[in-house]
Formats: C-alpha cells, sequence, structure tokens
C-alpha cells in the first residue's frame, strides 16, 4: 500500500506544474542565535581590547562591519553607528535606540569625557544617558541646567529628589506654599 502510494506521489511530481521548490531553513530563534553569536564574534575582533564580548550586547544591531578605519555598526533601525576610534558618528535617524548605542560605545572606549554635537534634541538626550552611566561620562559644554543634571545624579544614586534637603518634590516643580502643602 505505502509502495503504491510513494509511486503515485512520484508520478505527480513528474508533472512540471507538479513541481516546485520546497526548502528547509532554520526556525527564527535559531537565526537570530546564529546572528547574534556572529555579531559578537564580529565585536569581539573590532574591539580587540573589550575581551569577552556576549551576545547580549548586539540586541540592538542589525550589522557589523569592519573597515580600515571605523567599525560601522548597523542598527535594527536601519540608522547606523560609525566609530572611528577617536569620533562616534550616528548616520540616518537618530532614535532612541541609536543614541542608546552611541552612549555604549563611548563606554566601550571608556572616555571619562566628550564633546557632543548635533542638534539640541540630540545633545539632551545624550548627555541625560552619558550623565546616567555609573561612573558617569562628563559632558564638556553640557545643554542641561544645574538642577537637570543633579536630578541624574539623584537618581543614578538611588535618592529621591526630597532626600535630598532641596525643597522641591520629585518632579522638579518647587513646593507650593500656603495650606495647599
Amino acid at each position: 500500500m505505502e509502495w503504491e502510494v510513494g509511486k503515485r506521489l512520484a508520478a505527480d511530481t513528474d508533472r512540471p506544474e507538479a513541481r516546485r521548490a520546497v526548502a528547509l531553513h532554520p526556525a527564527p530563534a535559531a537565526t537570530d542565535g546564529r546572528r547574534r553569536r556572529r555579531l559578537a564574534a564580529t565585536m569581539r575582533e573590532a574591539y580587540g581590547d573589550l575581551g569577552w564580548v556576549p551576545e547580549s550586547v548586539v540586541v540592538r544591531l542589525q550589522d557589523v562591519r569592519v573597515e580600515a578605519d571605523a567599525v560601522v555598526l548597523t542598527l535594527v533601525t536601519g540608522s547606523r553607528i560609525v566609530d572611528r576610534r577617536d569620533r562616534v558618528e550616528i548616520v540616518g535617524r537618530v532614535d532612541d535606540v541609536s543614541v542608546a548605542e552611541i552612549v555604549e560605545a563611548v563606554r566601550r572606549h571608556g572616555w571619562p569625557s566628550v564633546t557632543v554635537e548635533g542638534d539640541m534634541g540630540f545633545r539632551v538626550a545624550a548627555t541625560k544617558a552619558l550623565l546616567a552611566l555609573d561612573p558617569p561620562v562628563r559632558v564638556e559644554g553640557s545643554v542641561l541646567s544645574e538642577f537637570e543634571e543633579a536630578e541624574i545624579e539623584d537618581a543614578r544614586a538611588g535618592r529621591g529628589m526630597q532626600e535630598r534637603g532641596t525643597g522641591l518634590v520629585g518632579s522638579g516643580w518647587p513646593r507650593p506654599a500656603g495650606p495647599y502643602v
């Protein structure tokens, strides 16, 4: 019986319209794990002084390319981080993912201070992210007010605004006077 079913299937595939390409490929989860391992290996190669690079580092990355004068990280959002060892740039759309990855590039280099260039939105976002690192990266010509920088320092230290004794609530607004307190 099985033989006859097999013969009929073979006969059906002899017809041109019955022939079609079939293929097997790894499940997306397996492919993603393999891609992350490859990207992590490329990061270890590009930044030889890093030592071990875990796969979790490359979650935001689509591709890593090592060029003669730069390491180009293509993000899952399509933007690219171009790391020239003495300068790190975002090429493309600036969003939360690209800001987070450029801050990670600064952390990988171990720079104690940086100068942030770009439009005001990027400068504010990058400065806040750099100051929130532990230890914080000093930003030359910071665009944040002293109050904003103190707020970030308090958040990093795990203190609330009221613990600092400033008379301010956590939102940053002065406490109202009078019977409303």
